[in-house]
């Protein structure tokens, strides 16, 4: 009997993992695995429980950041189309224009494919996060950085839409 309750309640607690696993949102299974696969299923940020914390999506998007950084070029389309209006639009616009120093070649080939998305390609591209908040100097250094960064790119496929970039900067 103890034997028979002990395997019906594993073989029970197997099946809750398998349909919970099956249940997870594409945002959910994109965490778990971040591999380019997990996010080009992505559309939006959902959790299977409905909640929306700040810190938790904080916290998930950092993991996505990494991604970005390590030149996944999936997770930065992944990032342009979870830009959008409000907080997470506004974090995940910081992140993409802090990937102009590191990478702004993929930056570039990233923001080609998805420029008719973008609205406001200033708040891209210049706006550079509470970090820099009434920090003159420190805004003028990151201008001259992506700028730098920016021209450094000679691509002809990709000179139009950095030079678009570049004129914003100047202008900041």
């Amino acid at each position: 009997m103890r034997r028979t309750r002990w395997l019906v309640t594993s073989v029970l607690s197997v099946l809750v993992f398998v349909v919970s696993a099956w249940a997870e949102t594409p945002w959910e299974s994109y965490l778990a695995h971040p591999v380019p696969e997990n996010a080009d299923r992505v559309a939006e940020i959902s959790y299977t429980e409905g909640k929306y914390d700040l810190t938790r999506i904080d916290q998930d998007l950092m993991l996505l950041e990494v991604q970005m950084v390590a030149a996944d070029s999936s997770a930065v389309d992944l990032a342009f189309r979870l830009k959008a209006d409000g907080y997470v639009g506004q974090t995940v616009s910081e992140m993409l224009g802090s990937l102009i120093r590191v990478n702004p070649r993929l930056f570039l080939q990233v923001l080609q494919r998805n420029r008719s998305t973008v609205v406001r390609l200033d708040s891209l591209v210049g706006g550079f996060g509470p970090a820099y908040v009434d920090r003159e100097r420190a805004q003028n250094y990151e201008r001259d950085q992506r700028l730098a960064a920016l021209l450094s790119v000679n691509d002809p496929a990709l000179v139009k839409v950095r030079d678009e970039c570049v004129a914003i900067l100047r202008e900041k």
